[in-house]
């Protein structure tokens, strides 16, 4: 029996994805896994108890599941006991894991569990990068954060068996980084184009849709100044810290922005079909899964001139891109976006020929086989 052991990021769950309402999309590759028969059972190396009862739940709603087992902790999560589980959980599990065909991770944080897996079991392991999380840490400011995440990613760059970027910048680097660049590969991350479909958009011309956290990565409050300098009307779906900041500032400026809450991945297909706009602004991403969604939908998207972002917006063709992250230079975009050529459908096109499913599936499949041969 093929069996894959799924390494989620550190205090993530099944539990947290349901609640954020993403747990359809995020374990969707997985459950495509066992469909096409790549894998016959997936393990989820989980950090919350309550995915237990989740799961059989799921089970109960949908067959599939019975081929979904996880490993959690022993106790309630607190933080003591998630770093604890973290450490000790692979030998805790040891057998199951042990029984594993072959060893994945989701992101970096939290990836040495995967590595302690990988030393005790010498099961293959494939190590991804959704994004580079040093160097997140680093433009983020968290010197400490950035210097420990830098330490895992070296070791997980000798004891990975595969390993997987998904942006041409991140792949660059990491092959610079690595001492077998033949290792690296670039598979960049999927999205379900039969939900995310092109619709008959009902929102006025001129709003825009925004959907994400509301975090000082976002940019967002140069998206308000650029609004309300070009008169655009923006609706903001996402929590995050500066909530309360962001619509301070967008009623001082009598900005047209509406800070809308979270919106379940669910529901989120559905909305976006209301809209003939999306934009970005962030200051560094990395491959931004909202971005691909957007895209194929069909929207005009707008974003800034960022690795990850610029892998998917040629300026102009698939989208536009603002020459830099101030108001003055988003506004500039987004009345571009307003104005010029409908890119929508050659935004769709990309993501159905290079970001689809299938195609995800069987890149990471062949990797494995390389791995396990």
């Amino acid at each position: 029996m093929q069996t894959l052991t799924f390494f989620l990021s550190l205090s993530g769950s099944l539990t947290a994805w349901k609640k954020a309402g993403i747990l359809d999309r995020e374990i969707l590759h997985l459950s495509e896994y066992i469909r096409v028969g790549v894998f016959d059972k997936i393990n989820i190396f989980s950090y919350s108890r309550s995915d237990l009862m989740l799961l059989s739940d799921l089970r109960t709603a949908d067959p599939a599941y019975e081929k979904f087992e996880v490993l959690v902790p022993s106790r309630t999560a607190t933080k003591p006991v998630i770093l604890l589980h973290s450490i000790f959980g692979p030998l805790h599990h040891y057998r199951r894991i042990a029984a594993s065909t072959a060893l994945k991770t989701n992101q970096i944080s939290g990836s040495w569990a995967a590595l302690i897996a990988k030393v005790c079991t010498r099961r293959p392991l494939m190590l991804r990068f959704g994004y580079i999380l040093s160097r997140r840490f680093r433009l983020n400011g968290q010197r400490r954060a950035a210097y420990l995440a830098r330490l895992v990613e070296r070791i997980g760059l000798r004891l990975a068996d595969a390993v997987v970027v998904t942006s041409e910048q991140a792949a660059t680097e990491i092959r610079g980084r690595t001492g077998s660049a033949s290792k690296v590969h670039l598979v960049p991350t999927y999205v379900d184009t039969e939900l995310f479909a092109p619709g008959n958009a009902v929102e006025p011309k001129g709003r825009f849709i925004y959907v994400g956290r509301l975090t000082p990565q976002k940019n967002l409050a140069n998206l308000i100044r650029a609004a309300q300098r070009g008169g655009f009307e923006i609706d903001m779906f996402g929590e995050g810290p500066l909530k309360r900041d962001l619509e301070t500032l967008a009623e001082a400026l009598g900005a047209k922005v509406r800070l809308l809450g979270s919106i379940p991945n669910t529901e989120l297909a559905g909305t976006m079909k209301n809209y003939r706009y999306f934009v970005l602004p962030s200051l560094h991403e990395g491959l931004p899964k909202v971005l691909l969604e957007a895209m194929s939908t069909g929207l005009i998207c707008v974003g800034t001139n960022i690795p990850g972002t610029n892998d998917l917006i040629e300026d102009g063709v698939t989208g536009y891109l603002s020459d830099g992250t101030t108001d003055l230079e988003l506004a500039d975009a987004l009345r571009r976006a307003s104005e010029g050529k409908n890119t929508g459908s050659a935004a769709r096109a990309l993501i159905e020929e290079r970001y689809g499913l299938r195609r995800y599936i069987q890149q990471e499949a062949a990797i494995f086989e390389s791995v396990l041969n």
